[in-house]
């Protein structure tokens, strides 16, 4: 009885995961060609490369057969999340015209150097630093990128940094 209802929420999870992915990857292509148009608009290029993280990490739901080794493939999900936020951060930069040099060299370097070293590390350490160690530290980024996004809410209240904010 439960079998039908059971594959056909199965079905439309698959169908949404999957749609969503495809979405993603379009719009993340769209914003790519839209930065190359205008490439002085760096912003562009740092949502788009947050937009091919987050379709990565999508796909990886629908995904049921990793087709390359599956230790690999953790790797890159768990980047991907990681280079997500360092994308997000500089992109949230540029939106408000800001320029931290030494500040987006040190969080391109913290995500090379997570990326390596979860690449790197042993399997028998890998769920423990990829968990504990590389997402903690990816959640004082996001601490880091939500509180200046409402700081700069509050200094230049405009209706697109409020939307930008939500």
């Amino acid at each position: 009885v439960l079998r039908p209802v059971f594959e056909t929420a199965t079905l439309y999870k698959q169908v949404l995961i999957g749609a969503s992915a495809v979405l993603l990857l379009c719009f993340s292509i769209f914003i790519s060609m839209l930065w190359l148009k205008r490439r002085q608009d760096s912003l562009y290029g740092w949502f788009a490369a947050a937009s091919f993280s987050w379709m990565f990490f999508v796909f990886d739901m629908y995904v049921q057969h990793v087709p390359i080794q599956e230790r690999l493939w953790d790797t890159l999900v768990f980047a991907s999340v990681g280079w997500l936020v360092i994308f997000m951060t500089i992109f949230f930069h540029r939106f408000w015209n800001l320029r931290y040099p030494r500040f987006d060299r040190f969080i391109l370097s913290f995500g090379i150097i997570g990326t390596l070293t979860l690449y790197l590390v042993g399997d028998a350490h890998f769920y423990f630093v990829s968990s504990y160690i590389w997402d903690n530290l990816l959640i004082v980024f996001s601490v880091y990128m939500t509180w200046f996004i409402i700081t700069q809410c509050m200094n230049c209240p405009t209706r697109e940094a409020w939307m930008l904010g939500l």
